[in-house]
């Protein structure tokens, strides 16, 4: 079975996760008091909600990659009676976990440090960061990072794990696993009610992300280069959390479903070719046809997809209003 060594950490530790990262961020925050105490820093500190929103993205980050891990690890259990044996369950499970505990999600887990120190290079020529204000401001700078620094590993992790880990996931899961077409016809969309629950859940978390990136890195931002990067991550984020899940699986149900009605008309046909035509068996088969082709074959509800979207716009819209006003 794959194992993610965030969630490792965490098992071991025997702290519920949301607690765990909820002392962490309350932690890191309050380093910050006795170096601000020292350095006469300790009013500008206290009244900057940039902190406090840097140790509110360690934690909202932290829970998110957790809860989706475990939450897809236990919506794939649900559906181990469809797939064949034992090994080839544990074959698939391993492979689809794979895909959101990748490698590759050091890249992204790198990047941020990496752009927070490029942005501010950029802005040291035209503008002036918040904590630049501040007695010892090298000091302040070093603060920054050990606030921030929860808040760009979970972040990278989330970044990965969230538009690209879980699409690959689903993409395998949707288009490339063999399920037992029997017991699926049977039950349909109810093993998958977990997946349905996790995506939605996600989709909201990738919400409240796209805000954080907003309000974190926006003002940082200002009168550089990269003054749009915020919004690029939130598209990011959004556009894959929203529509890929429910693509993959919409072709997932429409294959099995069409499948289903193709071997109906196959039968029907051949009812109605013998010679002593079965009206009984050809009104049953019709039944069973209408059943299927009245399946549904998304997984949510189009309609609640749409009121997702919109609702997740204007919060958009709503925070980046705020954001000019105060700034």
């Amino acid at each position: 079975m794959t194992r993610f060594w965030l969630d490792e950490f965490i098992r071991r530790s025997r702290i519920p996760y949301p607690i765990f990262f909820g002392v962490a961020s309350i932690v890191f925050y309050l380093i910050g008091i006795p170096l601000m105490i020292a350095t006469d820093n300790l009013q500008p500190f206290l009244s900057e909600p940039q902190w406090v929103y840097l140790a509110i993205g360690g934690f909202v980050n932290g829970i998110s990659v957790i809860f989706i891990f475990r939450k897809f690890s236990n919506s794939l259990s649900s559906i181990k009676h469809l797939i064949g044996s034992e090994d080839e369950f544990q074959k698939i499970n391993g492979k689809l976990l794979g895909f959101l505990t990748h490698r590759v999600l050091w890249i992204f887990v790198a990047f941020w440090p990496v752009m927070n120190i490029v942005a501010h290079s950029a802005r040291a020529t035209s503008h002036m960061n918040w904590w630049w204000f501040y007695n010892h401001p090298f000091l302040s700078t070093v603060y920054y990072y050990v606030d921030g620094g929860p808040t760009w590993i979970f972040g990278g992790i989330f970044f990965y794990m969230i538009p690209f880990g879980l699409t690959l996931a689903y993409r395998e899961l949707c288009l490339k696993t063999s399920f037992n077409a029997d017991v699926l016809s049977v039950e349909w969309m109810e093993p998958f009610t977990g997946f349905k629950n996790l995506i939605t859940l996600t989709m909201l978390i990738a919400v409240i992300n796209a805000l954080l990136c907003i309000v974190i890195w926006a003002p940082t931002l200002e009168q550089t280069p990269l003054i749009y990067f915020p919004y690029t991550s939130m598209a990011v984020i959004l556009v894959p959390t929203i529509l890929f899940p429910h693509h993959f699986f919409h072709r997932f149900f429409y294959r099995i479903r069409e499948k289903r009605l193709r071997e109906f008309r196959s039968e029907l046909v051949k009812i109605q070719n013998l010679k002593k035509n079965d009206k009984m068996s050809e009104i049953l088969l019709l039944l069973r046809k209408g059943e299927v082709e009245k399946m549904k074959t998304w997984l949510l509800d189009v309609k609640i997809l749409g009121e997702v979207i919109a609702v997740a716009l204007m919060h958009v819209i709503l925070i980046e209003v705020l954001t000019t006003i105060i700034h």
